[in-house]
């Protein structure tokens, strides 16, 4: 994710500041992370966040941009997103609307990434900056 700064977030992990052969593994791990996903990550490990929204999901059924509402509503209560919280909020809110879990999930991957699958919800989302995903949702829901 570009906007994350992964040397500060190791950092918050580990507890203390890093030292440079912490900086230094990290950045070989970057290298062969990066490697491995070029040449060898299944299709389904790789997705790009798309800047603009995606053509495809100007053509979410009605259904499913009432389920977006529902999730930007929740997202726009919350001071932050927990990955954790907002997973069991995307469940709640499908049963809750008795919506297929195929349709429901698709309709937000199709909104930020293009595609009809992607990476586990809650924890994705709440790694994207909060501002973006509500005003993502709330383009989609209007388009």
């Amino acid at each position: 994710m570009p906007h994350i700064d992964i040397m500060k977030e190791v950092e918050k992990e580990k507890g203390s500041p890093l030292t440079d052969d912490d900086r230094a593994e990290i950045e070989l791990r970057k290298k062969y992370a990066q490697r491995w996903l070029d040449l060898y990550a299944p299709e389904d490990y790789k997705f790009d966040l798309k800047e603009r929204l995606p053509e495809q999901a100007k053509g979410l059924s009605v259904e499913q941009k009432q389920a977006l509402t529902r999730i930007v509503e929740y997202i726009e209560s919350k001071e932050a997103l927990d990955g954790q919280e907002l997973h069991t909020a995307l469940h709640d809110i499908r049963k809750d609307m008795n919506i297929d879990p195929k349709a429901f999930f698709e309709g937000l991957y199709l909104s930020f990434l293009g595609k009809s699958s992607g990476p586990k919800a809650g924890w994705f989302f709440s790694v994207l900056d909060k501002k973006f995903v509500e005003k993502r949702l709330r383009e989609v829901v209007s388009s």
